[in-house]
């Protein structure tokens, strides 16, 4: 996508002379990055940081220029090299006390995981993530990890009960945020059928889409036939899963 293109370029060049990447961030008018403004916002003289997460900042904003470019094209690549340095990062930081930037590097580095098939670390990841942002105090950034972490346990190696259980902490915890909350509910539903609880899936199904319904029409809202048909394929009803893919396929179209 041309937005990617001239994103990446700007971070680039903002990296190169020690510049901000809020305002860039601001005048794209896109918040797929998800960067937290105050990472990258200039500290007041008697609030400024230690010079070693100071260094981190043009790192960071690295690590969402391969995000970018994950995400328009060549993703296995682009992730692969984000979990290096993301992983490089973490190890330097040797767990230092800025928790906003931490829990942003954990989010970051449990979507490049999720992105090569990797459910088992990108849970453990989105984990972390939600650690350092609680400790933080950011809302949004749970949030976000929150999610990475329902779409990991679904599709890795977490058991079912355990992988409910978070699901259904984190539907709580996001009162307020239908979006995030719509997304998870989906998620659950699919786990809960893989309990054999076909009724109540289908319950939590038709829940996520209305929730994700009331925000206007979107991909993620379209997307939920994805786990709709899921359960209804553990139901054994495939001609239901079926009409749930082409409802949403046509909406695409």
């Amino acid at each position: 996508p041309r937005f990617v293109e001239v994103a990446s370029g700007h971070i680039e060049r903002l990296i190169a002379r020690d510049g901000q990447v809020e305002d860039l961030l601001k005048e794209n008018r896109q918040p797929a990055t998800d960067v937290p403004p105050q990472i990258f916002r200039p500290a007041r003289q008697e609030e400024q940081k230690p010079a070693d997460i100071l260094e981190f900042k043009p790192a960071l904003a690295e690590l969402l220029i391969l995000r970018l470019r994950a995400q328009a094209g060549s993703a296995e690549r682009w992730s692969e090299r984000l979990v290096q340095e993301a992983s490089r990062m973490l190890e330097q930081s040797g767990g230092g006390e800025d928790d906003a930037m931490l829990g942003t590097i954990w989010r970051l580095l449990a979507w490049a995981h999720g992105t090569s098939g990797r459910y088992g670390l990108a849970s453990t990841a989105a984990e972390r993530a939600m650690e350092h942002a609680r400790r933080a105090n950011d809302a949004r950034q749970i949030r976000l990890a929150a999610a990475h972490y329902a779409l990991a346990a679904l599709h890795g190696p977490t058991p079912v009960p355990e992988a409910i259980g978070r699901c259904e902490e984190i539907v709580s915890e996001a009162q307020g945020d239908r979006r995030t909350q719509g997304v998870v509910t989906s998620t659950l539903a699919v786990l809960v059928a893989m309990r054999g609880e076909i009724d109540r899936a289908r319950l939590l199904s038709k829940d996520a889409q209305a929730m994700l319904a009331d925000l206007g029409p979107s991909v993620v809202g379209a997307s939920t036939s994805l786990e709709t048909a899921w359960v209804e394929r553990l139901a054994g009803d495939l001609e239901a899963a079926e009409r749930e893919l082409r409802r949403d396929y046509e909406s695409l179209g």
